[in-house]
């Protein structure tokens, strides 16, 4: 931003040199100066109301410590001590981290946007993603169906907003990945993906928060055991 102030003074300065290069006439040279300095107070301003904009802004992250995981929130073992069946879920933590905290940069009314993307850039699916309830977690082992919510706000500090971006499905009859688009661990064949490479992109809007302010995008490919392995990549 500083960089811009400085360009706002040269444009002024530029302009006030120009216009004495041009002018013979005294009076109109010391218009043209006034104007010169009416329009860089101007300029410097309005970038001093954006900076302060921008810093009550939300911004999300990714959170640090809470990369894209896969735990195993339904497990279930037949006699010979196999798996009969299974769920695990791939869950994409955030944080609110603006410059300056405070409740003005809280994430109002925000929902998740998950696409996914073929190796040539042919898109897959385009669907409202859900949010993990607040009041509820994911943990490693078997807790359940999830409590998930359309939206929600989110406030600047250490909690995470966790958005659960695939299901990978063990069933005697039903097997592979299916994009996470309800609560219930039933796989939707609809939104079904072969275990394969593609390209996800996660953008979040809200109220206060614009789709690209604030947008994700990953590498999925088989892992270990043919579970989902979601990585950073770059924009598509």
């Amino acid at each position: 931003m500083t960089d811009l102030r400085n360009l706002a003074a040269g444009a002024a300065s530029g302009f006030a040199v120009l216009l004495l290069s041009l002018l013979v006439d005294k009076e109109e040279l010391v218009r043209a100066a006034a104007l010169g300095l009416i329009v860089a107070a101007l300029v410097l301003v309005a970038l001093t109301l954006w900076d302060r904009r921008s810093a009550v802004r939300p911004q999300l992250r990714i959170a640090p410590d809470s990369f894209p995981r896969i735990p195993t929130i339904f497990h279930e073992e037949n006699r010979e001590g196999k798996t009969a069946r299974a769920y695990h879920v791939a869950v994409l933590s955030l944080l609110n981290q603006p410059p300056k905290p405070s409740s003005a940069a809280t994430a109002r009314r925000v929902a998740p946007r998950i696409e996914v993307y073929r190796q040539n850039g042919d898109r897959v699916f385009d669907v409202v993603g859900q949010w993990t309830d607040p009041d509820k977690s994911i943990s490693s082992s078997d807790v359940g169906p999830l409590s998930t919510v359309k939206v929600r706000d989110i406030a600047p500090g250490p909690a995470a907003a966790r958005v659960p971006l695939l299901v990978d499905i063990r069933y005697p009859t039903d097997q592979g990945w299916f994009l996470f688009v309800a609560p219930q661990y039933v796989g939707t064949q609809a939104y079904r993906l072969p275990r394969d490479k593609y390209r996800l992109r996660l953008s979040i809007s809200g109220e206060n928060l614009r789709e690209r302010d604030a947008e994700f995008f990953f590498a999925l490919t088989p892992g270990v055991g043919g579970l989902p392995q979601i990585d950073r990549a770059k924009a598509l």
